[in-house]
C-alpha cells in the first residue's frame, strides 16, 4: 500500500510538472490530428516511429528521412523505414498522438521521453518518464481502456 501511495504522489508531482512546463515539446493540430512535436519541430520529438516496431527501440531519425503526414513532420532512421511508413502510416504511429499514454489515461496531453516507450497489441504507447511507465504497467488493460476512452474524448473536443 505504501508503494502505491509513493508512485500515486510521484506521479502526482511529475505529470504536473510536465503539465505546467512542456520544455519537451509543443502541440500541432489540423482537423485530423493531433501529434506530439518536441523542441525541434518534428513528430515525436525526432524519433523513428517505425524502429518502435521493427527494432524494439527508440531510434532518433535522420535529417535526410523525413516525410509529412497529417501536418507533422516524421523522421526516420533510414530509407526503408520511411518507405514503410509511406505506406502504412497509420501501422506506426503511436497510440494517443504520441502523447503520454498514462498522462491521457488521466485525460491530459502531456510531453514525453520518446526513449520511454511500450508495445502494447502491437502499438508504441509513450511517456513522460519512468514513474508514468511503471503506472501504466501496473494494470495496462485497464489504463488502455481508460485511455482509449479519453482520448476519443480528447480529439473529438478540439
Amino acid at each position: 500500500m505504501l508503494r502505491s501511495g509513493i508512485v500515486g504522489f510521484v506521479l502526482i508531482v511529475t505529470l504536473g510538472v510536465g503539465l505546467f512546463f512542456s520544455p519537451a515539446g509543443a502541440y500541432a493540430a489540423d482537423e485530423q490530428n493531433s501529434t506530439y512535436e518536441g523542441k525541434n519541430g518534428l513528430a515525436i520529438a525526432g524519433f523513428d516511429v517505425v524502429a518502435y516496431a521493427r527494432t524494439g527501440k527508440a531510434i532518433p531519425g535522420q535529417a535526410r528521412y523525413r516525410s509529412r503526414y497529417r501536418g507533422s513532420v516524421y523522421a526516420f532512421d533510414s530509407l526503408r523505414n520511411q518507405q514503410a511508413f509511406a505506406a502504412d502510416p497509420k501501422r506506426y504511429l503511436p497510440a494517443y498522438g504520441g502523447y503520454c499514454a498514462y498522462g491521457v489515461r488521466l485525460g491530459r496531453k502531456s510531453p514525453v521521453d520518446p526513449s520511454i516507450f511500450d508495445v502494447v497489441d502491437g502499438k508504441v504507447h509513450l511517456f513522460l518518464n519512468q514513474a508514468t511507465k511503471f503506472a501504466w504497467e501496473e494494470d495496462r488493460k485497464s489504463n488502455k481502456k481508460i485511455a482509449d476512452n479519453n482520448w476519443s474524448k480528447m480529439i473529438g473536443n478540439r
